[in-house]
Parts: structure tokens; C-alpha cells; sequence
């Protein structure tokens, strides 16, 4: 798909895409989100709007940013952080003080 036909998609096709490019049911998808089945058939279809908090949950779900969801527009400049947090509560928290250790030295942090 070209970035031209990518920007026009709307916000639940680009959330159907996702889905279907992730191999994530829509079932999965709700409970990874926290919100029901319907709801999410309902972002689908766009006859309704997630709140932030779940909004902030789908771009998480599905390796994304926020912005990109909204827009279809990335931010090449930069990694996003969903992307290099995803998943990282099935870490033991010893690992996940690790990595939260190492982003903070290597941002100049102590």
C-alpha cells in the first residue's frame, strides 16, 4: 500500500488493517485493549470514537504510535517508545529494571 493510500485510510481501517497484518482477532484485540467486542466492531466500522486511555491501549496492541493511529503518519525522526516497550510487563521485574535503568543512562539520566 503507498504512504498516499495509507494517510486516506480511515481511523478503523487502519485499525482492521493492523489487525489482519498481526494475525489479532477482534476478540484478542478487545481484551488487550480493555474494551469489549463491540466496541471494538464499532471503532472498526467508525461509528465511535475510543477514549485516550484506550486509544493509548490499541497503539500499544499493535506496535504503533498514537499519532500514527489518529493520522496515518509516522514520525520517521524517531523510534516510538510503544514499540520498544511492547510487551515488556511479561518481563520479571528484574528485567524490566534493566531496560528502564539502561534508557535512562543512555538519555544522560543517572
Amino acid at each position: 500500500m503507498k504512504k498516499e493510500e495509507l494517510v486516506k485510510e480511515t481511523f478503523g481501517e487502519r485499525i482492521l488493517r493492523l489487525l489482519k497484518e498481526q494475525d489479532i482477532s477482534q476478540k484478542d484485540f478487545a481484551q488487550d485493549i480493555g474494551a469489549t467486542e463491540s466496541a471494538v466492531s464499532k471503532y472498526i466500522s467508525d461509528d465511535r470514537t475510543p477514549r485516550m486511555e484506550i486509544l493509548a491501549n490499541m497503539a500499544t496492541a499493535l506496535g504503533v504510535t498514537v499519532d500514527y493511529l489518529v493520522s496515518g503518519k509516522e514520525n520517521n525522526d524517531k523510534i516510538p517508545f510503544t514499540i520498544l516497550t511492547r510487551n515488556i510487563e511479561k518481563l520479571d521485574i528484574e528485567k524490566q529494571q534493566k531496560i528502564v535503568s539502561l534508557i535512562i543512562k543512555h538519555l544522560g539520566g543517572k
